[in-house]
């Protein structure tokens, strides 16, 4: 039997009261609740607020990612800002972590590697959907060298 492992990332309280959310820590609870308690995941991680980082999210996905196998189950939950901005002649999807942006094609490229069919991801969080147009380039791409 596989791993089931997830890293809830959320974020209530960010630098400055005007950016703050009201429900993103509770959220992320309840996903705990449900993984744990619905779907038998075993081993969680949760950077709430300040521990919200780009360094601690990239260490929370290498621990999440770590080993991956064809029969785990891993959940990747963020609950925060986010943000699009012009690079160039696109617009580039972030998620807003406490001590900045982290660029979407980041995400993207970590879980690249992962055998298909493991990982969820939930961005509950502004312009989350550019992320789809990323793994939809991916799998179009892996379904033209098959």
């Amino acid at each position: 039997m596989g791993k089931k492992r997830a890293l809830l990332v959320a974020i209530n309280d960010y630098v400055g009261r005007a950016n703050d959310l009201p429900s993103c820590v509770n959220d992320a609870h309840a996903i705990e609740n449900l993984v744990k308690n619905d779907f038998g995941f075993t081993d969680t991680k949760n950077l709430f607020d300040s521990a919200a980082t780009i360094a601690n999210v990239e260490q929370g996905l290498a621990w999440l990612f770590d080993n991956a196998a064809f029969d785990d189950n891993l959940l990747f939950f963020y609950s925060g800002h986010g943000y699009q901005m012009p690079n160039g002649n696109v617009l580039e999807e972030s998620l807003v972590l406490y001590d900045g942006f982290w660029i979407d094609d980041k995400l993207s490229a970590l879980t690249q590697p992962l055998p298909t069919g493991v990982l969820t991801i939930i961005l509950d969080s502004c312009f989350s959907g550019g992320l789809e147009k990323k793994l939809k380039e991916f799998i179009a791409a892996t379904q033209e060298t098959t």
